[in-house]
């Protein structure tokens, strides 16, 4: 067995000295015990966290590995406290679209993660008007979280799903619970204002704002959201970027849908003004938006209308796709695996905006809850995996790209002062990473955590 001592533990809502016991991959009590006999972890001066769970990432692996791979993606994230990562089944030859697909991914991924690993199924508009609805319920029932949808896709191989196929598509899911994730951008306005600014010759930052028009966000979120209230289906939005796309969510869960939201740092802490300063770094999509939008998501995250934090990792590429003139050819997404968790607790609660019970419910349980992963990931209880992050609150640190494990080594954060570090981080018991000494497993050590329910 193993005992922690001396951490200020999270547990039940509030901070204190508690001991943490460990037998094998669970916790199996809370409280203060007897150290005869057992492993001791002293955690004297750090603050001990539930694991962060990244429900957003695209480690590009099986197919684009000179983008990221598992192993370096989930080095990433066992250095920034991220416990376990929800991979997206659309940036990885094959796709992930039948069960196929789904263990042919697996087969190559469990070898290499550092970190456990839920995975979304796959869901395009070519399924939906083949009537290949038996895809998905079979991979609901090898045990993804959910399925990925596009309202507009710039993958021409995973197609956007449009409303009358959405429709469609969430009435054969209804009687089984599923969860959809949406990229919520409305296909005729980006489509549109894309192929003018294109049209023009331009090929500035600010085309891509006016490209990726605002409204789209909010228009694809209400139609989406109010045919999931229809048909009686969870529906999950991906990267929320405007304050308005989060007043309609507000209003949806209000009207008792069974929605929720995530949004990520960079909507939470750039502007539009940061991707005319820095468009190769600050490129993503939907873009980064205005003041208000900033200012109106802290609220919403504040209020508990935005359920959970992602990172929407996705490293392109340096000198082959991001080092270009034209902002339209200019690799899309931004590297934050490697600074989620850090960048929230230090803006978040270090700077007063949020509580710590808040970042908790954002980084861990929320994300566990909606994946259908808790209680055995996202909280600290016995039972749970003993899945933890010491963090020194009082360590002070910059950002540095260089320094990430990912392959992802830009960030827009370049530079960022940083409150509280990240100086150890356990998965099923196991010390994963240690700031002094490494990494302490070997590559596959992370499982891959079906759905329970």
């Amino acid at each position: 067995m193993k005992l922690i001592k001396n951490g200020m533990v999270f547990f039940e809502g509030k901070l204190n000295n508690y001991d943490i016991l460990i037998d094998g991959e669970r916790i199996v009590g809370i409280g203060e015990f007897n150290p005869d006999g057992k492993e001791i972890i002293d955690a004297t001066g750090l603050l001990i966290l539930p694991g962060g769970i990244d429900m957003h990432v695209h480690f590009n692996d099986p197919g684009y590995t000179h983008r990221e791979t598992f192993k370096t993606g989930s080095m990433g994230a066992a250095s920034s406290g991220i416990t376990t990562v929800v991979d997206m089944p659309c940036t990885s030859i094959p796709q992930v679209r039948d069960v196929k697909s789904l263990h042919e991914k697996l087969n190559v991924i469990s070898k290499e993660s550092f970190v456990d690993f839920c995975l979304y199924g796959g869901v395009t508009g070519e399924e939906v008007r083949k009537g290949e609805f038996s895809k998905l319920k079979e991979q609901w029932e090898e045990g993804v979280i959910g399925f990925k949808i596009y309202g507009y896709s710039s993958a021409p191989t995973y197609e956007r799903v449009s409303y009358g196929e959405m429709k469609e598509l969430f009435s054969f899911a209804s009687d089984f619970d599923a969860l959809f994730t949406i990229h919520a951008e409305d296909f005729s306005l980006v489509d549109h204002f894309t192929r003018l600014m294109l049209k023009e010759g331009r090929k500035d930052a600010l085309a891509w704002i006016q490209a990726r028009v605002y409204e789209a966000e909010p228009l694809c979120i209400w139609a989406s959201s109010r045919i999931a209230m229809e048909e009686g289906v969870r529906l999950h939005i991906a990267h929320l970027s405007t304050g308005e796309g989060g007043i309609i969510i507000k209003e949806r869960k209000e009207e008792g849908a069974k929605i929720t939201v995530e949004t990520t740092p960079h909507y939470l802490l750039l502007s539009e003004e940061d991707l005319l300063r820095d468009p190769i770094k600050v490129k993503t999509s939907p873009p980064v938006r205005g003041e208000w939008d900033r200012e109106t998501l802290w609220e919403l995250l504040k209020d508990g209308i935005i359920d959970a934090i992602a990172s929407d990792h996705f490293s392109a590429n340096w000198e082959k796709e991001k080092l270009k003139e034209n902002i339209f050819e200019v690799g899309a997404g931004i590297s934050g695996i490697d600074t989620i968790f850090p960048l929230i607790f230090s803006e978040g609660v270090m700077k007063g905006k949020i509580t710590l019970k808040r970042f908790v419910e954002i980084i861990s349980e929320n994300p566990a809850k909606i994946v259908h992963i808790y209680p055995r990931k996202g909280v600290i209880l016995p039972g749970s995996d003993a899945d933890l992050v010491f963090i020194d609150t009082k360590r002070k640190w910059k950002i540095k790209g260089e320094s990430f494990f990912s392959k992802g080594k830009y960030t827009p954060f370049e530079g960022r002062e940083i409150f509280g570090k990240v100086v150890k981080t356990m998965i099923r018991g196991e010390v994963v990473f240690d700031l002094e000494k490494g990494f302490l497993v070997e590559p596959g050590f992370g499982k891959w955590i079906k759905r329970e329910y």
